[in-house]
């Protein structure tokens, strides 16, 4: 499973334009996200083309997440919320 980091991506949607299978997807709205759908085949392309390294891949680790929001890398138990971190 992969994310993208709303904070590193620049929205230069180089990764919209190489996903093959296209499972990223530029928002419209205001904040212009750039998501990635449930189809993703987790080719890894997308990890490879980004310059700003936004896309972080997230495993599951002994019932835990790895975060993919900054470069920390805080793992989070599987099944939390955001409020009960």
């Amino acid at each position: 499973m992969y994310v993208i980091s709303q904070d590193k991506c620049k929205k230069c949607k180089i990764c919209v334009k190489n996903c093959p299978i296209g499972a990223i997807t530029a928002v419209d709205s205001p904040e212009k996200k750039i998501e990635i759908q449930d189809s993703c085949v987790e080719c890894r392309v997308c990890v490879r083309v980004c310059p700003f390294g936004a896309i972080t891949e997230i495993s599951p680790t002994d019932g835990a997440v790895q975060c993919g929001h900054c470069s920390i890398g805080c793992q989070i138990p599987v099944g939390s919320t955001g409020a009960s971190l």
